[in-house]
């Protein structure tokens, strides 16, 4: 987050792991978001994004080429990228974990 926030790299909707950044604040401005389209009868769409469970459907070459592009150590890239390959998927139920 570090890197990102020194090259500009971030949306400016981009809440997560921010410094000066709450939730809460992302809660009202989506809230008021939604009242103003109500209100002036437009329509939209809300797109909420958390990789944070997905990230073994991330693109990893495209995922490390932009990571490097915007000033990530290259053995962090691979470390993270590398980590992920390696990362084992179950689902816990009622039943037990999945094979």
């Amino acid at each position: 987050m570090y890197i990102a926030e020194k090259t500009k790299s971030l949306a400016k909707e981009q809440y997560g792991s921010r410094k000066g950044h709450q939730a809460i604040d992302l809660a009202v401005n989506e809230s008021l978001t939604n009242d103003l389209m109500r209100q002036l009868k437009r329509t939209g769409a809300l797109c909420s994004n958390d990789v944070k469970a997905c990230y073994n459907l991330i693109g990893h070459t495209p995922a490390s080429l932009v990571m490097q592009r915007m000033g990530f150590p290259r053995a962090a890239v691979d470390c993270l990228i590398s980590t992920i390959q390696m990362v084992k998927h179950k689902v816990r139920t009622g039943f037990g974990d999945s094979e």
